[in-house]
């Protein structure tokens, strides 16, 4: 009698154990259906921030890519104006010493023509006997 009340007892206690072995396991299902209910909101969040930040980084990048092309641009056109700028300058660095030389020449041209015509004064006051206010050397 004392095994039978004792079995019933035990029966009793795994009866209980095992209603709230049920009730925990519920309640971890429970809990379990929540959590992957929240990480699957997350998920979703997490992938709508990444989809945005990827629109978001190829926007900047076609913007970057635009702003490079106005940039490559205009370095063209200032390479373009720099050689022209070069070629003007070297034209009239040429201009320039070609005038220098015909200067140089006219200078040298006017000297000599001075040299002459010095030695023609001369001559002719040497041959007339005239001076320098038109009046007769005597001799």
């Amino acid at each position: 009698m004392k095994y039978k009340r004792r079995e019933n007892e035990a029966q009793t206690e795994i009866e209980a154990l095992r209603k709230e072995m049920l009730q925990a396991q519920s309640s971890n299902d429970a809990l379990v259906s929540e959590l992957r209910s929240e990480l699957d909101r997350q998920m979703i969040e997490g992938e709508d921030r990444v989809d945005d930040a990827v629109h978001r980084l190829q926007q900047e990048k076609r913007d970057m890519n635009e702003e490079l092309t106005k940039m490559k641009a205009s370095l063209s056109d200032k390479r373009s104006m720099i050689e022209a700028l070069k070629q003007q300058q070297a034209r009239e660095q040429s201009q320039k010493h070609e005038l220098q030389a015909r200067v140089e020449k006219a200078v040298e041209e006017k000297a000599a023509l001075e040299q002459r015509c010095s030695k023609l004064l001369r001559a002719y006051k040497m041959k007339t006997g005239k001076t320098r206010g038109g009046r007769q050397q005597s001799t």
